[in-house]
């Protein structure tokens, strides 16, 4: 299985083997950049939000047009995702600074070092702190940052107003 590792403003696509696809196949991926700058890694917002990403790694076909991939994203202060469904797996690391993960309706803080797994099609949604955060998002299937089909994101339920 291939993944990217990232060791300060560095990136490396490292390859690893012996993992499979849902099929049980042998998977394996080539060496696609070594010590690629993140300066040179383009910023780009995610569809259908204010928040900015970089897409770090994205494999090659792994089954059924599956693509294995990781984004870095970054929230400004006090900045929100909002509540959203994925149709895939991710897990969720957070690098720098504090905040929130909302899963379905379950608030955790989140702090760095923290990992979190949202199955696919669960409610979820982000909050950053009065810092900021960064974090790193690994998801099955990967979309691209700007692909409007990536999210699907979940309008706020407006609350009743009693009337007397």
């Amino acid at each position: 299985m291939g993944i990217l590792a990232t060791f300060g403003k560095t990136a490396t696509k490292c390859t690893f083997h012996g993992g499979s696809n849902m099929s049980g196949e042998t998977l394996s991926f080539k060496i696609v950049n070594v010590n690629l700058s993140l300066d040179e890694i383009p910023d780009v917002t995610l569809a259908g939000t204010e928040i900015t990403g970089k897409q770090l790694f994205c494999s090659e076909d792994i089954g059924n047009g599956t693509h294995l991939g990781v984004d870095r994203l970054r929230l400004l202060p006090g900045e929100k995702f909002p509540k959203h469904t994925h149709p895939g797996h991710h897990l969720l690391y957070i690098i720098k600074g504090m905040g929130t993960v909302t899963i379905e309706d379950k608030v955790y803080v989140t702090v760095p070092g923290d990992l979190y797994l949202v199955n696919g099609n669960v409610l979820h949604a982000l909050s950053a702190g009065e810092t900021g955060q960064l974090l790193l998002s690994f998801a099955v299937p990967h979309k691209h940052l700007s692909d409007a089909s990536r999210i699907l994101i979940v309008p706020e339920k407006k609350k009743k107003r009693n009337r007397a």
